[in-house]
């Protein structure tokens, strides 16, 4: 029986794929599977992955696109490990991710799924490091959204997704949001306050597709955030508001961007004073480019 299954979605990517793959082929504790679940490439998967030298990897090509959330529902369903890890194909690990990870996952006897701190990199080569203030999550900690980056440090074990369900597909963006805020009222998600994962920025999405993910993510969470307290339900429609911001501030729509910012902290301005000179950064660098 497997123990450690490691799924990585991918559509075309393939430099950026060999990067990811490397890094799974240098982990400390090897992976029992590596599953690459090929989303309809147009460019050869296989022979990337061929290249790589991983016994341990083989390719699931789907016959027809099926966006993030399908390509990671097929890898699960293949999945033959008591445990799952994620890595997106442009993202990388460190040499002891699995290692620590798991060790943090055993040693706890707490905890059936984790993630960890990362080292999150710009497109202008710029970078910072993401980490947290508890070791444990749960579904109110997840009203702000997700800043766990769950794509690349999650793992978890096989059967959660039999009790929760796997990833919407009808989610084009923010699909790991939505498992996790599911996940998050059953079970603790410990987390590892250690860099391990290495995730870097892409390009935006279409941001009509991220406004489309918001409705539905607030229309099928906002009664839970509600049963946690006015504070929660708050913070929950603030950080909707700010998604659709950011999406919207991508495609360039400036002013509707501003509306759904001024929405966002009008009704919840208790930021960290880092949220807004992240912002104001993240303007700048925009203008000036």
């Amino acid at each position: 029986m497997f123990e450690i299954s490691v799924i990585v979605p991918v559509y075309n990517r393939s430099e950026l794929l060999r990067r990811a793959l490397e890094s799974v082929a240098a982990q400390t504790l090897p992976p029992d599977e590596v599953i690459v679940v090929d989303d309809a490439s147009s460019e050869d998967i296989r022979e990337v992955v061929a290249g790589i030298g991983l016994d341990a990897a083989r390719v699931l090509r789907l016959p027809h696109r099926s966006g993030p959330s399908g390509a990671r529902n097929a890898g699960i369903c293949a999945a033959k490990g008591k445990y799952v890890a994620f890595l997106d194909s442009d993202d990388q690990w460190t040499v002891d991710k699995l290692a620590l990870q798991m060790e943090h996952l055993l040693r706890s006897g707490n905890f059936a799924l984790s993630c960890t701190a990362y080292h999150f990199h710009n497109g202008d080569g710029s970078g910072t490091v993401r980490a947290f203030r508890t070791g444990e999550f749960r579904t109110p900690d997840l009203a702000f959204g997700c800043g766990l980056s769950p794509g690349s440090t999650l793992v978890a074990r096989r059967q959660i997704f039999d009790e929760v369900g796997l990833f919407d597909t009808r989610l084009a963006r923010l699909e790991d949001w939505d498992w996790l805020i599911g996940a998050g009222k059953k079970y603790s998600i410990g987390i590892v306050n250690e860099p391990l994962s290495h995730i870097y920025r892409s390009a935006p999405p279409d941001g009509r597709r991220v406004v489309c993910s918001c409705r539905r993510i607030r229309s099928r969470h906002k009664q839970t955030f509600r049963n946690f307290g006015v504070r929660y339900s708050l913070r929950f429609s603030a950080a909707i508001h700010h998604e659709i911001a950011v999406a919207r501030f991508n495609d360039r729509r400036y002013l509707a961007s501003l509306r759904s910012f001024m929405i966002s902290i009008t009704i919840y301005p208790f930021r960290e004073s880092s949220f807004y000179s992240r912002i104001f950064s993240r303007v700048m660098r925009e203008l000036f480019r």
